[in-house]
């Protein structure tokens, strides 16, 4: 019987361990997430979250163990090839020089949305809190909120299959976290979402996958 695109696999762990200087972050972990899937991965700092991410990205090797996409295995020669199906959005994003309107086009470029529809944009940012007068501020003043909604807005508006976020809220206050979690989930329907969140805002979500992390 061939698999459902439901059933399918995007990505696989399989027993994968990863330590810096000697310290494991993730031990032996196994992970099975379906294509079109929503994920959540909880757990304390220091857990491996951020570092599962970035095994999803061929940025991080395992010291044992295998990270598959798509039924092959990540590797530097495959990685490349990987990163153009993947929408990712850092914790700590590098703010970069210029206008967030001129960060905004850049990204668009790269993730392939370079016909988007201005009024979309407007849109999508209005939605979470931002004034499109926003885009003509310099990166450099805005605040650490503003600067991840930017690079959420870019994400979101990506043809790419799958989104990679890591604590997209973590810098949003109160309502807004509720708002920009909705959002995301909206936008992201169809497609394979694999979020770390410290935010409990994540964990009482129906539709969602949660994956608990802890320190090794």
């Amino acid at each position: 019987m061939i698999p459902s695109e439901s059933d399918a696999a995007e990505f696989e762990l399989r027993n994968v361990s990863v330590q810096f200087s000697r310290v494991p972050v993730i031990k032996a972990l196994s992970l099975r997430i379906r294509t079109g899937e929503k994920i959540v991965l909880r757990g304390p700092s220091g857990s491996g979250k951020s570092t599962l991410l970035r095994l999803l990205l061929g940025f991080v090797r395992p010291d044992a163990g295998e990270v598959r996409f798509r039924n092959s295995a990540i590797t530097s020669e495959t990685a490349w090839s990987l990163r153009k199906q993947v929408a990712y959005v850092s914790q700590q994003p590098d703010p970069g020089s210029g206008t967030a309107a001129e960060f905004l086009a850049e990204l668009a470029r790269i993730h392939g949305h370079t016909n988007r529809d201005e009024k979309v944009v407007h849109r999508m940012l209005q939605r979470l809190a931002l004034s499109p007068a926003v885009l003509a501020k310099s990166l450099a003043d805005l605040s650490g909120g503003e600067r991840q909604r930017i690079l959420l807005v870019s994400a979101l508006l990506s043809e790419r299959p799958v989104l990679l976020l890591d604590e997209p809220t973590s810098a949003l206050d109160g309502a807004l976290k509720e708002r920009t979690r909705d959002l995301i989930l909206e936008t992201c329907h169809s497609r394979t979402l694999i979020a770390a969140a410290h935010d409990d805002v994540w964990y009482r979500k129906s539709g969602v996958r949660i994956v608990d992390f802890q320190s090794p």
